[in-house]
C-alpha cells in the first residue's frame, strides 16, 4: 500500500541518577503527549529527519541515535487538508547531556516531560487516537531490552477511552 506522507518519531530517552531510563515527551497545545516527530522531506534521510526534528523541536544538538531498532507504521489520518496515508518509523535516541534543557516551540507545544516508560505509555494510551503509535514505543523499547512493568498490560486490555 502507497503512503501519502512519511515521518520519523524520535523515542528519546536519558540516563541521569535515576535508577530507570526517563523518556521525552512533548506536550501538544491540547495537552496529547508526542515524541519528537515530523515529517520526512525530499532526499533527506530518515536519520537525517530524526537529527533535525529533535534539533527543532527540543533544540537538542547532541544524541546518539540507534538506527538499527526501528519500528513501522502505516495508518491513515484526518488532516485539515485532507485524508492521507502516513508511514511512521520511530527509532530510539539516546541524550548525550541528560540535563541539558529542552527548548519547545510555544506555537506547537506548550511543554515537556522526563517520564517513565510506563508514565508516557499510561499517557499515551490515554490520549492516543492511534493505538499504532503505542505500541510502536513497546516495540522499540522491548527491542532496546527495557520493558514497562504494568504498561504492556494496559495496552493489551480493553480501554476505557479512545485508544
Amino acid at each position: 500500500m502507497g503512503y501519502d506522507r512519511e515521518i520519523v518519531r524520535v523515542i528519546l530517552h536519558r540516563w541521569g541518577d535515576e535508577i530507570e531510563p526517563k523518556f521525552l515527551v512533548l506536550f501538544n497545545k491540547n495537552g496529547y503527549p508526542q515524541n519528537p516527530q515530523g515529517g520526512i522531506e525530499p532526499g533527506e534521510t530518515f536519520l537525517e529527519a530524526a537529527r533535525r526534528e529533535v534539533l527543532e523541536e527540543t533544540g537538542l544538538p547532541d544524541l546518539q541515535i540507534m538506527p538499527w531498532i526501528k519500528a513501522e507504521a502505516e495508518y491513515p489520518v484526518t488532516r485539515k487538508t485532507g485524508n492521507e496515508r502516513q508511514h511512521v518509523i520511530a527509532i530510539p535516541g539516546f541524550v548525550l547531556d541528560p540535563y541539558k534543557p529542552i527548548v519547545v516551540d510555544p506555537k506547537v507545544h506548550f511543554g515537556s516531560g522526563w517520564l517513565t516508560l510506563d508514565d508516557m505509555l499510561l499517557r499515551m494510551r490515554n490520549h492516543a487516537d492511534k493505538p499504532e503509535l503505542a505500541r510502536m514505543v513497546v516495540d522499540v523499547t522491548s527491542q532496546m531490552g527495557l520493558y514497562p512493568q504494568h504498561a504492556c498490560k494496559l495496552l493489551r486490555a480493553k480501554a476505557p477511552q479512545r485508544f
